[in-house]
C-alpha cells in the first residue's frame, strides 16, 4: 500500500479543473490522513507493567497480508512499547468476515509469545496490552529455574527429577521426572549425543493475575484449539488449575522427543473450582491436559488425569513424550461470532472521549480484555471467541486509573448469547475535571500553500514525571481529525506529559500546561510549532507525510 495521506473531496477536485490561476491562493484546505480505518494499539509489556522494545516482530495467518504499520508500510518495529497496526482499506472486516492474523514475538531472553488477533466489523480502533515473558525477570508468580543433568552414555543413568520452586511467590510447583535408559531426540526422533543435558522449567501460578498475563498466546481465549474429541480447530477460553513450560537442549538441539515416556507431575490451584461441577477441584476428579504447539500456537487436548494428593497437594500426574507447555484444567467453547455490548451510559457527554477498560471473566479469571476510547458515538464493543455456551461469562468496565464503572461482580451475560447484543450500564467516574478540548492541525510546508492536515493518532499521557522514563503513560484516547475532548485533563493546575502515536512514529511533549481550549498547527509558519528539542527530525517527518 503507497504511503500517501492527502485525499480531497471530488467537489474541491471539480474546482481546481475549472480554475485558471492558482486555486490555493489564500485559501487553506482541511483534509484528513486517515487511509487507514481500522487500526489496533498493541502495549508490549513484560507481566511487570514495564513496556518492552527491541522484539522481533513476524505476522502470519489468514490475513496477515492486509496487515501494515500506521503508516501503511510493512515494517513492523515496536518503539516505547507500542506496535500499531492497520488494516488494509481494502480489506476492512466486514458483518460475516472479521480480520484474523497471529503476531510473533521473539527475542533474547524472551519466551517466543504468539498472538492470535482479531479485528471486527465496527470496532474501528483499539488498544490491547501483550505481555511476553522475560527468563531473567519474571513477574509475580512466575517460576523459572535452569538445571542440568549430567548424561552417561548420552542417556539418563537411574531416576533422575528437575523441578521447579516456589520462588516469586508461587505457590505450585512443577516436577519432570525422567526413567534409566531415557534418550533424547530431535524433532524428527534422532537421537541426539552430549554429556549434559540443560533444561528451562516455567512454571506460572494460575492464582496470580500477572503470571496469567504471560499465558502463550497472551490470553486465556485461544481461537486454534483441538478440543477433546475433536479434529478440528475451534476457538474458546481456558480456565487453568496449572501451567507449565519444559525445555530441553543437549549441546546446541533443541529436545522434543525421547524414546520412553517422562513423568510430569503439575501441583494444581488448591482452590480451582471445576467449571464442569461448578465446585472446588477434589481428589479423584477427572481433569483435563492440554499441550501447546509453539510453532503454530496450537492447543491440542491431550488426556484426562484423575487428581491425586500428594504430600497434601492435589497434583495431575500424567506421562508425555514430547515436550512444550502444557495446561492442567478447564476448556470452554466460544461464540462462532464476535459478542457485542453496548455501554449504557448516559452521563457522557457529546464530544467527550472516554478510554474505558473492558474485561470479560470467567471463573474468577480474566479470560479477554480490551481498551477502547468511548464516546456517545461509539459505545459498541466487541470481544470476540467469547465462551457463552458457559453460564457464569461476566463483563467489567473500568477506567485506567483502576476506577470500576459497572455492578458489584460484573455484569453477567446470558448462557448461549451468542447471537444478541447485550446492554451494559456503567456509572459515572468520579472525580472528572471540567471538558479540555485539544485540536491539532498540520500545515504542509515548501510551497506557501495553506493546507491544513487533520491527523488521526493515539495520544497517550501522564503527569509530569520528575524522571525522564517512559513509563506511567495512560491512553487518553483516539485524536480523529486532530480533534479531541477530555474530562481527565485539568487546565491551568497541572503540567503533563504526552506521547503521540502518529503513522509509524512515536513524539514525546513534556511539562504542557493546557487551557481549556487548546488548539496547535504543526508547521514552519510563523507562530506554528515545529517541536524544541528535534526540530530538524520533524520538519522531515513532516515534510514526508505532506508527499
Amino acid at each position: 500500500m503507497k504511503r500517501r495521506y492527502l485525499f480531497i473531496a471530488a467537489a474541491m477536485f471539480s474546482m481546481l479543473t475549472m480554475q485558471c490561476q492558482d486555486p490555493l491562493k489564500d485559501i487553506e484546505i482541511n483534509v484528513s490522513t486517515n487511509i487507514i480505518h481500522y487500526s489496533s494499539m498493541l502495549q508490549i509489556e513484560d507481566g511487570n507493567g514495564n513496556a518492552v522494545n527491541n522484539l522481533n516482530v513476524e505476522l502470519t495467518g489468514r490475513d496477515a497480508g492486509s496487515i501494515y504499520n500506521l503508516a501503511g508500510l510493512k515494517e513492523f518495529h515496536i518503539e516505547g512499547g507500542l506496535l500499531g497496526l492497520g488494516v488494509h482499506p481494502q480489506a476492512d472486516p466486514t458483518t460475516d468476515k472479521s480480520v484474523e492474523f497471529t503476531l510473533i514475538l521473539s527475542g533474547n531472553d524472551i519466551i517466543t509469545q504468539l498472538v492470535p488477533l482479531t479485528i471486527t466489523e465496527g470496532q474501528m480502533h483499539s488498544v490491547q496490552t501483550i505481555n511476553v515473558l522475560k527468563k531473567s525477570d519474571a513477574p509475580l508468580g512466575v517460576s523459572v529455574q535452569s538445571p542440568t543433568v549430567i548424561l552417561e552414555n548420552n542417556t539418563i543413568s537411574g531416576s533422575k527429577t528437575v523441578s521447579t520452586t516456589n520462588e516469586n511467590e508461587t505457590s505450585n510447583i512443577t516436577n519432570v521426572t525422567m526413567t534409566d535408559g531415557t534418550k533424547f531426540q530431535d524433532e524428527s526422533g534422532k537421537d541426539v549425543t552430549g554429556g549434559e543435558l540443560k533444561t528451562v522449567l516455567v512454571n506460572l501460578d494460575p492464582s496470580k493475575e500477572s503470571a496469567l498475563a504471560v499465558f502463550p498466546g497472551g490470553s486465556l481465549t485461544a481461537n486454534n484449539v483441538i478440543a477433546e474429541g475433536q479434529t478440528q480447530v475451534s476457538a474458546g477460553s481456558f480456565i487453568p488449575a496449572s501451567i507449565a513450560n519444559i525445555e530441553f537442549t543437549v549441546g546446541s538441539t533443541s529436545i522434543k522427543k525421547f524414546n520412553k515416556p517422562i513423568q510430569i507431575a503439575m501441583q494444581l490451584d488448591p482452590e480451582f473450582v471445576n467449571v464442569n461441577t461448578g465446585n472446588v477441584l477434589g481428589t479423584g476428579e477427572q481433569i483435563g491436559v492440554y499441550s501447546y504447539e509453539t510453532t503454530t500456537g496450537q492447543w491440542k487436548f491431550e488426556k484426562n488425569v484423575a487428581v491425586e494428593k500428594v504430600n497434601g497437594k492435589l497434583v495431575a500426574n500424567f506421562e508425555t513424550t514430547h515436550l512444550t507447555w502444557y495446561m492442567v484444567g478447564n476448556y470452554v467453547s466460544a461464540c462462532t461470532s464476535p459478542v457485542v455490548l453496548n455501554l449504557n451510559a448516559s452521563w457522557m457527554q457529546t464530544g467527550v472521549t472516554y478510554p474505558l477498560k473492558v474485561d470479560a471473566m470467567l471463573a474468577g479469571k480474566v479470560i479477554g480484555s480490551v481498551q477502547v476510547s468511548a464516546s456517545t458515538t461509539n459505545t459498541s464493543v466487541k470481544i470476540a471467541n467469547l465462551p457463552l455456551s458457559s453460564t457464569g461469562v461476566s463483563i467489567h468496565i473500568s477506567t485506567l486509573d483502576g476506577q470500576v464503572l459497572t455492578a458489584a461482580g460484573g455484569v453477567t451475560l446470558p448462557q448461549n448469547g451468542c447471537a444478541a447484543a447485550h446492554s451494559i450500564a456503567i456509572s459515572q467516574p468520579a472525580n472528572t475535571a471540567p471538558k479540555v478540548t485539544l485540536q491539532l492541525y498540520v500545515r504542509c510546508p515548501g510551497n506557501g500553500d495553506v493546507i491544513n492536515v487533520l491527523p488521526t493518532f493515539y495520544l497517550y499521557y501522564r503527569e509530569t514525571k520528575s524522571s525522564s522514563d517512559a513509563s506511567g503513560f495512560k491512553l487518553l484516547g483516539v485524536v480523529t481529525n486532530g480533534f479531541l475532548s477530555s474530562t481527565l485533563l485539568k487546565a491551568g493546575t497541572a503540567e503533563y506529559d504526552f506521547k503521540a502515536v502518529w503513522g509509524d512514529k512515536i513524539k514525546y511533549a513534556n511539562k504542557k500546561t493546557l487551557q481549556v481550549d487548546n488548539s496547535a498547527t504543526v508547521g514552519t509558519q510563523p507562530g506554528d510549532i515545529i517541536g524544541e528539542k528535534a526540530g530538524a527530525v520533524n520538519l522531515q517527518m513532516l515534510t514526508e507525510a505532506c508527499k
